[in-house]
């Protein structure tokens, strides 16, 4: 909510975040290619396809030279399963409605910051800056928040539910210890992913139907 220029940045990011563990700048240099529907390989029907993020450093036409993408490692490229949680709060909708108006990047308002924050830098500065300290959430005692606590709090809650180490380091694109693991080992199938992982991502007291949005009638169509 709010008169911020990167309000669906800012409310999406950190919810994506959340669910997938990824990096903040992961998330908002993503394109809208880059969330898509892929083969379930345990079926024949078309209805089951799993949506992913399809986090990758592969340049596109759209982005001058100086804007590329920045990925950590080896490990960071992945394909993920979209969590249902996403699904629910119509992250679908708003990526359609975003792919009609003719933008090709997911989060089209976000501008690029050279240096520090890359296609972030908007996104991290008010949640760091404004956001956290207004609700009284930034410099608490032994407890460093920013907005890499979504991804740290998504890797907690994995390993706290039991999920198998390997599989939730792919998840997050966490790098492996051991380099013979990140370099040869063959990405797991998305569709393994979201048999294996997605249920260990939860978290009590959240009610994800407070933050469904109507996207159609909540300004996406003042994108422009």
């Amino acid at each position: 909510k709010g008169k911020q220029p990167n309000r669906h940045a800012n409310f999406l990011i950190p919810i994506i975040m959340l669910f997938t563990g990824s990096r903040v700048n992961e998330v908002a240099q993503l394109h809208i290619s880059e969330f898509c529907k892929v083969k379930d390989k345990n079926s024949s029907s078309e209805d089951t396809n799993v949506w992913v993020f399809d986090f990758k450093s592969d340049e596109c036409g759209c982005c001058p030279p100086e804007q590329r993408k920045s990925i950590k490692n080896q490990s960071s490229h992945r394909r993920i399963p979209v969590h249902p949680s996403l699904l629910k709060i119509g992250l679908i909708r708003y990526r359609n409605i975003i792919e009609k108006k003719g933008e090709t990047r997911l989060f089209p308002k976000l501008n690029y910051y050279t240096g520090k924050g890359g296609w972030s830098g908007a996104c991290s500065h008010w949640w760091n800056i404004t956001y956290l300290p207004k609700i009284g959430l930034k410099n608490l005692k032994d407890r460093k928040t920013d907005t890499h606590t979504f991804r740290h709090t998504c890797l907690n809650k994995m390993k706290q539910n039991g999920a198998e180490e390997g599989l939730a380091m792919e998840y997050a694109g966490h790098h492996h210890a051991s380099m013979t693991f990140t370099i040869y080992s063959d990405r797991h199938d998305p569709t393994d992913l979201r048999d294996k992982v997605i249920d260990k991502i939860h978290y009590k007291g959240l009610d994800i139907n407070k933050l469904k949005v109507n996207w159609k009638k909540n300004s996406v169509t003042h994108l422009q």
